[in-house]
């Protein structure tokens, strides 16, 4: 057992960058992703300095369109990736519709606030805004002020909020010395930003209209009943994503051309554009992946729709098709990373596969009823637009995913308490875990699972 929880904490994802999928890849090669998108791929640049310029005040300024704010924390090992991805705004930049702000952090450099503008060539022509050589973007209100500031001085119609760094869905690891987890993590301040920090972001800044993560295992029922609140629509991945990001020249392009856009087409773009990238490239060919846009709004009825369910497979107490469903529901790369292929220590699956596999094999009629009423519910409101592709290497096929995870019994247990003895953010802490019985049955399923061992 104490060899599974340092396996547990060990590796981090080689965060975010891909991992687990490492025979199609290597350390030379760059994840045989160089020269796969555009110019702006074939390297990381060295950043250029941007031009100064004082912040007018905002009176000045008639409102745009759209305010684009990235919050885009590169001081870790993906600091080349956050160049990669300024160069890709750089085709686009600032429009007389749109502006686009954004917070880049390197490495041992602190921090620097750019509005970013279209370049001349290889000539950069952002505008800094603002540098701090002690910033923490760990800290969560950091990026408050970083939203507060754009909006006071960028004002838009509309807002949208994007947190670019590594990411691990809702585990809040107790932090010792560096690592690579929780999301927007500071190598050098060795903070991060913790699951419950994610709604403060937006009570305090105020709301948004669209929030994407551009970060690993961020689409989850728990870190979206976070910040349902202050949003209208929420982008991410349930898997791990590509170090190369969204595709900010297609994306900033498509806001540009199209001012009125809505939140939910702005997800619908992003998600298509995942799977044409994702589908493009032989050299990724073996890599799965999935990305996903949420209605917040129904995100605030999942508690209900997931008690119904819990509470039909508890009274049933249908032991074989729990098990069933945890030894084959669709699992999200572990936090031990390559070192896991079998996905083990991999506490997060695809819901909307996992109450599937439990529907197809129980014989209880109120389990089966309540398990559809809950994939409808998946499909027909809770899930925007969604894509999943390619295999991984238990031979699971993503397609079979939904758009949304959530926390499920591992496979391989450790012992009582063992989990959480290495967690700042325990489960019963998260305010979807406050709101629906969903923490009691993933302790009754770890029961169920144990004894059957």
């Amino acid at each position: 057992m104490k060899n599974d929880l340092k396996l547990l904490f060990s590796g981090a994802l080689a965060a975010g960058l891909l991992l687990q999928y490492g025979p199609a890849f290597s350390a030379q090669d760059d994840f045989g992703l160089n020269g796969i998108t555009a110019a702006s791929f074939s390297g990381a640049p060295a950043p250029a300095a941007p031009r100064a310029a004082a912040v007018l005040p905002a009176s000045s300024r008639a409102p745009k369109d759209w305010t684009v704010m990235v919050f885009m924390n590169g001081k870790n090992n993906v600091q080349k990736y956050a160049e990669l991805n300024l160069k890709e705004m750089e085709q686009v930049g600032s429009t007389a519709r749109m502006n686009v702000v954004v917070e880049i952090g390197r490495l041992h450099q602190g921090s620097q606030r750019l509005l970013v503008e279209k370049a001349s060539g290889n000539t950069v022509n952002d505008v800094l805004l603002s540098n701090d050589p002690n910033a923490d973007m760990g800290d969560y209100r950091d990026a408050v002020d970083f939203i507060k500031f754009a909006k006071a001085n960028y004002p838009a119609k509309h807002y949208m909020f994007i947190l670019w760094n590594h990411g691990l869905g809702w585990l809040d690891p107790i932090m010792k010395g560096g690592s690579e987890k929780g999301i927007s993590f500071d190598d050098d301040t060795h903070d991060y930003i913790r699951t419950p920090q994610m709604g403060e972001i937006f009570r305090e800044a105020g709301p948004v209209d669209v929030y994407a993560a551009n970060a690993c295992l961020m689409q989850m029922a728990e870190t979206a009943y976070e910040v349902k609140d202050y949003v209208k629509v929420i982008i991410g991945s349930e898997e791990t994503m590509l170090a190369v990001g969204f595709d900010y020249q297609d994306l900033l392009g498509y806001i540009d051309s199209n001012p009125d856009v809505s939140p939910r087409d702005i997800g619908a773009r992003i998600v298509g554009d995942w799977k044409n990238f994702m589908n493009a490239y032989p050299q990724i060919a073996r890599v799965p992946g999935t990305m996903s846009a949420l209605d917040p709004a129904a995100v605030g009825e999942l508690p209900s729709r997931l008690d119904a369910f819990a509470g039909a497979v508890m009274a049933s107490n249908d032991r074989a098709a729990v098990d069933y469903a945890i030894a084959n529901v669709i699992r999200f790369t572990s936090i031990a990373g390559d070192t896991d292929t079998a996905k083990a220590l991999s506490t997060y699956g695809d819901l909307y596969d996992f109450v599937r596999l439990i529907c197809e094999k129980t014989q209880d009629q109120a389990v089966k009823a309540a398990g559809r009423g809950l994939m409808d519910f998946i499909t027909g409101r809770l899930v925007l637009s969604y894509t999943g592709v390619h295999v991984d290497a238990q031979g699971q096929d993503y397609s079979r995913t939904r758009g949304i995870s959530i926390n499920l019994t591992m496979k391989r247990k450790l012992k009582p308490g063992q989990f959480d003895s290495i967690l700042e953010t325990k489960y019963g802490d998260l305010a979807l875990a406050r709101a629906s019985r969903w923490g009691q049955f993933v302790d009754w399923t770890d029961q169920v699972w144990a004894a059957s061992r």
